[in-house]
């Protein structure tokens, strides 16, 4: 019963970070909703990391992600 109610528990916890992710996502969306310009201020709220793939020559492109500060 003790292991269920601790399973229980970080359940809880993590829908609770999951809600408040989206709550700040929701602030910063709305606070950038009419911006004209990208400046590091606003992408470094935005995105975490950018991985940038090795350059194929064949296809002339290489992979890149972006991730993300929040969950959209």
């Amino acid at each position: 019963m003790n292991k269920r109610i601790s399973i229980i528990d970080e359940e809880i916890e993590s829908l609770k970070k999951i809600t408040e992710n989206k709550k700040q996502a929701k602030d910063i969306l709305k606070k950038y909703k009419h911006i004209s310009k990208l400046n590091k201020v606003i992408v470094d709220e935005f995105i975490d990391k950018v991985y940038i793939g090795v350059y194929d020559k064949e296809l002339k492109s290489r992979d890149i992600e972006i991730e993300w500060n929040f969950e959209f």
